[in-house]
């Protein structure tokens, strides 16, 4: 009947119209739609941008990524370390050391670690809840624990009684165990091992330009800079 051919052809036009709208869904959000949309490249992570003393995000698909731009945080980022998941970022001002949280979420804030040292090197362990700082200035190292939601100082240790500077740190995933690697000159120094309740211990000579420890948690591997050499420490 009549009726019935009016009746197949509105159903077959409301069909057509919906999956137009499931194709190109924000044509059909007008005009207060798309300004409250939030339309953002996708992020793989973000990156410190040492000649901005900055942070800035990774954009885009493996193979095609670019650096977007960087994020005000209202000091400037003299260092920055990441965990994992990239949700947070451990900082360093020229006055302060600071959690940026909320980066995943694209809400981003700034809470400053009290009684934290001024760092010059930072390292996280692998889980992001412990940190370990050191500061050139006092000649010493701090551990953080608590991250990122309640950071907070558990032991400072003054390194005074050691000649040279230190060139690397390295913390491991438990975040109870770390190297310090200690520069005397070009061509000397030695590795210290500090249990975050423990006292500081001699390992070895060797000169440190980095270190890594490795999956057992207690060995690692360190490059010693002036021999040239990679070394296991166990």
């Amino acid at each position: 009947t009549a009726a019935m051919v009016r009746s197949h052809r509105k159903y077959r036009m409301m069909s057509r119209l919906l999956m137009i709208a499931s194709a190109f869904p924000f044509a059909f959000l007008g005009s207060a739609g798309l300004a409250s949309a939030q339309i953002r490249p996708p992020q793989s992570g973000f990156v410190w941008d040492a000649s901005l003393q900055a942070i800035r995000p990774v954009q885009g698909l493996p193979g095609a990524w670019t650096l977007g731009p960087a994020l005000n945080l209202g000091v400037p980022v003299l260092a920055a370390r990441f965990p994992p998941d990239n949700n947070f970022a451990l900082i360093a001002s020229d006055s302060s050391v600071a959690i940026v949280t909320g980066l995943s979420a694209g809400k981003v804030a700034v809470v400053p670690v009290e009684n934290a040292l001024t760092a010059d090197l930072m390292t996280l362990n692998d889980t992001g809840t412990t940190a370990l700082l050191y500061s050139k200035s006092q000649r010493s190292v701090q551990w953080l624990q608590g991250l990122p939601s309640n950071p907070a100082v558990v032991r400072t240790i003054s390194l005074a009684d050691l000649g040279g500077d230190v060139t690397a740190i390295a913390m491991n995933r438990g975040g109870n165990l770390a190297l310090i690697g200690i520069a005397l000159d070009d061509n000397n120094g030695s590795l210290h091992k500090l249990h975050v309740r423990g006292a500081l211990g001699f390992v070895g000579n060797t000169h440190a330009a980095s270190i890594v420890f490795a999956q057992n948690d207690r060995d690692a591997y360190l490059t010693d800079s002036a021999a040239g050499t990679l070394m296991l420490a166990s």
